[in-house]
């Protein structure tokens, strides 16, 4: 069995991308070329830079593949009750090394 022709509308270059998604040029670049989005990179002419081709559909799935959810950060319990600051005039190291350690 023969695979049909894929769709021309199917493939967006990046800079095609850039318009659509609020990602930059130099970002789909990198994730080409580390290899986390999947592309096609079309040869040109001797000297020139040639092309990078990308499905619309892989470039959805490199997207949702860098998704962080928000995850609520949990409260942490105070180890000792808050101390009312004092002024000071100078550096107290007693009162430095308590802090530090807190």
């Amino acid at each position: 069995m023969d695979t049909p022709p894929p769709n021309v509308a199917d493939f967006m270059t990046p800079a095609q991308l850039v318009k659509k998604y609020p990602v930059s040029k130099s970002t789909i670049y990198e994730a080409a070329r580390s290899g986390a989005l999947a592309h096609y990179r079309i040869a040109a002419k001797r000297g020139a830079r040639g092309k990078y081709l990308i499905k619309l559909a892989d470039f959805i799935v490199w997207l949702e593949g860098n998704r962080h959810d928000a995850t609520p950060s949990p409260s942490s319990p105070a180890s000792s009750p808050p101390v009312p600051a004092e002024p000071f005039s100078e550096l107290n190291p007693q009162r430095l090394a308590k802090a530090w350690k807190g």
